[in-house]
């Protein structure tokens, strides 16, 4: 570690001798710094940019004018005259171009790119839709501003999305660019997420893997959280969303010249609900299982930054999180703890070096992401309750019985040459899976190992892969990229993107095909857990292959409003991994739930967004969604809306206030009440179609400073299926108020 160090900053103060240098400071047209403002000379036989405070210095050999050129993302790119035989402090006013700044997108190449010159089509949700939202956590939120994006609940009762119809396990969540994996019964845990830390959060719909690798076949959620260039700062949010969320976030951090800390603090808990109670005697013995369990999760992460010069910077990150889950149990009228509790954290630890050349860039990144599933046993060193011990008294233990884990690591090089800007890169995953039996006192089971036994699992992959973004002329861009991976069970996979753009008048057209894939998982592969609670044993499959996808897709989106656009999409899945029932073999007549690749499907769709303003003070935002598939396997749509939209009307009041009305209607949607067989027979249930409206009120202040309050499911919405009670369309729990504050303090600024 000391020997990269050492390297690392030797090889950024190599060119230090310079003996003339050109000194100043970039602002906007407000007098605000802007940071990393690019500053090369026509020549560019040289390079800079500027700090968190706007300054820069620009070294050169000679000590004669020079031009230099300053550009930066969202704003005008001018070219000056500077000499730096004057020692005045130059000052350089950016002014702001058509494209905001905001509008910086990193998903398709993995570096900022002007959403306009997106090979793809990228939908953002930024700051100022997180702010004025009612919605409390992230995946309700990504719900309700595309409707093809559906929340459904498993036969775990957890709650899962799925995008143009595939779910969450064939779709990429992302951090600033890295994968997140953290996960429960197979689905993402979106309570690791602090919305209070989020600057935007960029969606790809369709196969990714030429840039990602396995698992983005569905598509790409990318949140990227802020970096502030205050020289200090302190905010708190509350929100209070009861009876499905109460959360409370505190931020922190300061810069000090080339040096910037930041801390963010997320604690959320809930009592939980249920919308499926069946009012049992109160003198029966039953485990009470809600649709919303009752849990306390908190979260908290450092992000250190460090500038070695104008060039270059080095990123620290580390992430702790856990969550409590309690679960009870009526036993003769009265409430206990129920005898085995989930327990889940997660740690992450995220380092990453950027180093800018003249037309190229480099970036080197590292990520271990460690889980420890666990479980709490309250009666462990005493008798469990019953209807003659009803006060058992408390005297737990709890155990780790999962430990999954994964190491990342990338190296990147962006470079331009005449008409091509080239990605090129290596990505590395390690993958390891353990899991031990849990004991009792006396030594007996209390709860088994996914893998039968005390055992780890491990797969690894090595990716090469380049992106050619070809700039044919002013009418046409070409983007091509092709991926080969080599993993340690299935050797080499190739996953091949092609993309064409082209801008018509006031509209962009964009062609795209991909060809993505998922490989099986560690728990997919080597699963065997007999003492499963559904009753049955969950075997894996070592013959498993790599699921894979063809996605085609033709959008059309507004130049002058970049939220109007027009997608049709068309997605061959095949090798899909999912569970049959089936004896476990010719001498063991054993009924297994096991793991085979037998699904494939053709899904197919589009996805209209309509932004306009009729009048002055009033906007009006539209999203379609159309979801159908080709399949003999009717449960790839279980869950799924045909039709989707989601309305939404904002007044504004003046300057500092704004109201807004919002509406999402699903249409109905069919589900498989019990799990599949080998025959392929189904239990349906056709779920109604349902509509949720939710009024809010902001009003803002100044530094950030705002409070906000309203009605959520404004007519009172509450589904209930007596066929079926835990199966539901809408697990929304009724009429209900909610109110959120935020305050924030920083530099200059105390109100």
């Amino acid at each position: 570690m000391c020997k990269l160090l050492l390297f690392i900053i030797l090889f950024n103060y190599t060119y230090a001798d310079n003996l003339y240098a050109i000194s100043g400071r970039v602002t906007n047209t407000n007098n605000e710094p802007i940071e990393n403002v690019i500053i090369k000379s026509l020549e560019n036989d040289n390079l800079s940019t500027t700090d968190i405070d706007g300054y820069f210095t620009f070294f050169l050999n000679q000590p004669s004018p020079k031009e230099l050129t300053f550009t930066h993302i969202g704003y005008i790119e001018i070219t000056k005259m500077l000499d730096p035989r004057t020692k005045d402090l130059k000052i350089i006013i950016l002014e702001p171009s058509v494209i905001p700044s905001e509008e910086i997108v990193v998903t398709s190449r993995r570096k900022e790119t002007p959403i306009k010159d997106s090979p793809i089509l990228i939908h953002i949700i930024d700051e100022a839709t997180i702010k004025e939202t009612s919605y409390s956590n992230i995946e309700e939120l990504i719900e309700f501003v595309m409707p093809n994006i559906q929340s459904t609940h498993d036969n775990h009762g957890d709650q899962d999305i799925k995008i143009q119809g595939l779910d969450s396990k064939y779709t990429m969540f992302l951090i600033d660019g890295n994968r997140i994996s953290a996960e429960y019964a197979g689905n993402i845990d979106f309570s690791i997420f602090n919305m209070n830390s989020i600057d935007r959060i960029e969606i790809v719909r369709g196969g990714l893997s030429t840039v990602y690798g396995s698992g983005a076949m569905g598509g790409v959620v990318n949140i990227i959280t802020k970096e502030l260039s205050n020289p200090y700062w302190l905010s708190y949010n509350t929100f209070y969303d009861m009876p499905k969320q109460f959360s409370n976030s505190l931020g922190l951090g300061f810069n000090i010249k080339d040096f910037s800390y930041s801390f963010n603090l997320n604690h959320k808990s809930t009592d939980g609900y249920d919308l499926t109670e069946n009012n049992p005697s109160e003198e029966e013995t039953y485990n009470i299982n809600k649709t919303q369990e009752e849990f306390t999760s908190i979260s908290f992460d450092h992000v250190f930054r460090y500038r070695f010069d104008g060039t270059s910077f080095i990123r620290a990150n580390y992430k702790n999180y856990s969550k409590d889950i309690k679960k009870y149990k009526n036993i003769a009228g009265s409430r206990y703890l129920q005898s085995e509790l989930p327990k889940f954290s997660e740690k992450v630890l995220s380092l990453s070096y950027n180093k800018l050349f003249n037309n190229s860039s480099l970036s080197i990144s590292y990520q271990n992401e460690s889980h420890v599933k666990e479980y709490y046993f309250p009666y462990y060193y005493t008798s469990l309750p019953s209807v003659t011990n009803h006060d058992p008294g408390i005297n737990g233990k709890t155990f780790p019985w999962s430990k999954p884990s994964v190491n990342t690591a990338s190296i990147l090089y962006n470079c331009e040459f005449k008409s091509h800007k080239i990605l090129a890169g290596i990505d590395y995953m390690d993958q390891s899976y353990e899991s031990v039996n849990i004991l009792s006192q006396n030594g007996t089971t209390l709860i088994e190992s996914i893998f039968d036994l005390d055992k780890t699992e491990k797969m690894n992959d090595l990716s090469f892969f380049i992106l050619d973004n070809y700039k044919i002329n002013t009418s046409y861009e070409v983007d091509l990229g092709l991926r080969v991976n080599y993993n340690s069970k299935y050797k080499a996979t190739v996953s091949p993107s092609l993309s064409v753009k082209t801008p018509i008048k006031n509209y962009i057209y964009r062609i795209n095909y991909s060809e993505s894939y998922r490989s099986p998982s560690l728990k997919e592969l080597y699963y065997s857990f007999g003492d499963h609670p559904g009753g049955f044993p969950i075997i894996g499959n070592s013959d498993l292959s790599p699921s894979s996808s063809d996605y085609y897709s033709l959008s059309i989106e507004s130049l002058k409003r970049r939220s109007n656009s027009l997608e049709i999409y068309f997605n061959d899945v095949s090798n899909m991994i999912a569970n049959r029932f089936e004896e476990l073999s010719e001498n063991d007549l054993t009924i297994v739930y096991k793991y085979h690749n037998y699904k494939s499907v053709k899904l197919y769709g589009l996805n209209l967004n309509i932004l306009f303003s009729p009048f002055k003070n009033i906007e009006f935002k539209s999203t379609y969604s159309y979801t159908n598939a080709m399949s003999e396997y009717k449960d790839i749509l279980d869950g799924i809306s045909a039709h989707s939209i989601n309305l939404e009307l904002k007044y504004k009041l003046s300057s500092s206030c704004d109201m807004m009305l919002s509406t999402k209607y699903n249409s109905n949607k069919t589900i498989d009440i019990s799990l599949e067989d080998e025959n392929n027979l189904r239990t349906e249930v056709i779920l109604p179609g349902y509509q949720i409206l939710n009024f809010s009120y902001i009003k803002n202040f100044q530094s950030g400073n705002y409070i906000k309050f309203g009605v959520k499911n404004l007519l009172d919405y509450i589904d209930s299926n007596p066929l079926a009670p835990d199966f539901l369309s809408s697990y929304e729990p009724g009429r209900r108020l909610y109110i959120s504050l935020n305050l924030n303090i920083s530099k200059g600024r105390n109100e």
